[in-house]
């Protein structure tokens, strides 16, 4: 069950099947920034009787206006195997990644808790959590969208997010959601559990204080070099005043 899971969650997120044509089967493969090492042996773990590795490498990336930099990753793969054949013909039908109905129906909380490590994320300041769905055509958007709803009774809304889409979801349903991974969730995605975990409550604070900080500089320095914008603010000022005194 927990191979299963992990390979559906990772599949919905970050994971990869590979094959050469030279070789008869095919292999999972995922990459990890290196500060995620610990989880990706976890599930490297779940996978041993399929063999493999984790192996460290370097790369550069960014945009070319912004210039590249330096990054440190991990990368796990297992050795070639028949299941991941069989799930390349699942995943990849014409050579490209999709969404099986099929294996989506079989998700249950600890694949979820997988694809949401993979690929969620907690906004520190709505308090609500997005799953990055970029990848996904928008039918496979919706199809996911109501596999939420029946198995959890969860209604993500589906958003622009990058280049793709992102399932957002509301405050209600966030606390939900993070309550049905939590069992789940690995010791270093407990970040991603927002404020239903204590560890993360001082974290959380910090980050909502430097935030609003950052604003009421913007807000001050706006003040005084835009005077369209301060001749609002002080209309506004005083006719919140006058209503006051009447």
């Amino acid at each position: 069950h927990d191979v299963e899971q992990v390979l559906i969650g990772s599949m919905l997120g970050d994971g990869c099947i590979g094959c050469y044509p030279k070789y008869r089967d095919a292999w999972f493969t995922e990459s990890k920034k290196i500060e995620h090492i610990d989880y990706l042996g976890w599930k490297a773990k779940i996978l041993s009787e399929f063999g493999g590795s984790i192996r460290e490498r370097e790369g550069e990336s960014g945009l070319p206006h912004l210039g590249s930099r330096q990054f440190k990753a991990a990368v796990f793969r297992t050795f070639v195997h028949p299941l991941f054949t069989q799930l390349r013909h699942i995943w990849y039908p014409n050579g490209k990644k999709v969404v099986p109905e099929g294996e989506l129906q079989k998700l249950d909380e600890l694949g979820l808790a997988v694809w949401y490590m993979d690929d969620g994320s907690y906004g520190v300041l709505t308090r609500s959590c997005l799953i990055s769905t970029g990848s996904f055509t928008l039918d496979e958007q919706i199809l996911t969208k109501d596999a939420f709803k029946e198995k959890w009774g969860l209604i993500p809304k589906i958003i622009p997010a990058g280049k793709g889409y992102g399932l957002d979801f509301l405050v209600s349903d966030t606390d939900k959601l993070l309550r049905v991974m939590a069992p789940f969730i690995h010791p270093d995605m407990v970040y991603k559990l927002g404020h239903i975990h204590p560890d993360n409550l001082g974290r959380i604070n910090q980050m909502r204080r430097a935030y609003l900080e950052r604003r009421r500089q913007r807000e001050k320095e706006r003040y005084h070099s835009d005077s369209t914008y301060r001749e609002h603010i002080l209309e506004h000022n005083r006719k919140c005043r006058e209503e006051v005194r009447s």
